[in-house]
């Protein structure tokens, strides 16, 4: 079976559960949801019936078919859940028809594991073990060479090592009240954090903090995490490099300044609020963050999501993250998930 991550398939499991959520069933009543990963990429799809039964369009066939629409062919991994399915049913009640199999087995090499949720893990050879082929074409043998996968990255705490500056900025206008290290910051907002003292910052204080933090002097003071940009090459030259931050507006043009003087390789750069990050440039194939919900609501987006790992992100062993200690092992991955070998 292809070895895929045990977070990818708790996603992909995720993804066609909520699928089914939205399926078009009034004459089964029976919902099923799928989720297909698909050169990277993950797709999800849900059974749509017609009053004429023949003209329905399974769960399987709806998320192929809407990745091979995106331009991608090379099937990875395939998750169905059939949420109806009494929990004393025969396995075969949750089991691909006859012709979702023959069109997964077209884009989907044997050995691609395909999940049922509530069943077993099988493969395409599994379900189907000798499948229709035209002229001597074997299966999954790609006609088309997919996009390239968009990355994107936060900033702070990912790309920039900003944690010891926003923690000075902190004692300085609380004129030495509060006084975190780095252990103290164990949520993502620093006005939820407490010092060895007991002592923080309130939510009325961290606007001013946060506009202290934001002026040239303090983001020209923001080091890059070491052999940042070598890392970044590599990943250029397998992706389409997005930098993505919600900095306030005012941090634009430091912002600018500070990545070519660090000499960050090619890149686009996007300015958005906090939060919305997976909502407003499109598809994206994976995500960098240290923001923990973030990170999730990009996972819930259909995207490989990975955090930086920090006392402010533990995540629990069947999150939908891919939780990274430092900037070798998220190439590594990162690098492993597009099908290119490390080199670092």
């Amino acid at each position: 079976m292809l070895p895929i991550p045990p977070a990818t398939r708790a996603q992909l499991l995720h993804l066609a559960r909520a699928a089914a959520t939205v399926a078009y069933c009034p004459y089964s009543r029976f919902r099923v949801g799928a989720a297909a990963l698909i050169d990277g990429q993950m797709f999800t799809g849900c059974n749509i019936e017609n009053a004429s039964y023949g003209l329905t369009v399974c769960a399987e066939r709806a998320a192929l078919f809407s990745g091979v629409a995106a331009g991608c062919r090379r099937v990875q991994a395939l998750a169905v859940a059939c949420p109806d399915t009494p929990a004393d049913a025969p396995p075969e009640w949750r089991m691909c028809c006859g012709a979702c199999r023959q069109v997964l087995a077209e884009f989907a090499a044997p050995d691609v594991p395909v999940y049922i949720d509530g069943g077993d893990d099988l493969t395409v050879a599994d379900l189907l073990p000798r499948p229709f082929v035209l002229g001597g074409r074997s299966p999954a043998a790609s006609t088309a060479a997919p996009p390239k996968p968009r990355l994107a990255l936060d900033l702070d705490n990912v790309l920039a090592d900003s944690d010891p500056v926003m923690r000075q900025v902190i004692r300085d206008q609380t004129r030495g009240r509060v006084n975190l290290d780095y252990p103290h910051i164990l949520q993502f907002n620093y006005y939820e954090c407490q010092d060895a003292g007991g002592e923080s910052i309130s939510r009325a204080e961290w606007g001013a903090v946060h506009d202290s933090f934001s002026t040239p002097e303090r983001l020209m003071a923001v080091s890059p995490y070491p052999g940042v940009q070598a890392h970044l090459e590599l990943l250029g030259a397998v992706f389409d490099l997005h930098i993505v931050t919600a900095r306030l507006p005012q941090a634009r043009a430091t912002t600018v300044r500070w990545l070519v003087e660090h000499a960050f390789p090619r890149h686009r750069l996007h300015f958005l609020n906090h939060g919305e990050k997976h909502l407003s440039l499109g598809r994206f194939f994976a995500a960098v963050e240290d923001d923990r919900a973030q990170a999730e609501a990009f996972a819930l987006a259909g995207v490989h999501s990975f955090v930086l790992a920090h006392p402010w992100n533990a995540v629990p062993p069947d999150a939908l993250l891919h939780r990274h200690g430092n900037w070798d092992e998220l190439t590594a991955a990162l690098l492993r998930l597009a099908g290119a070998a490390p080199s670092i």
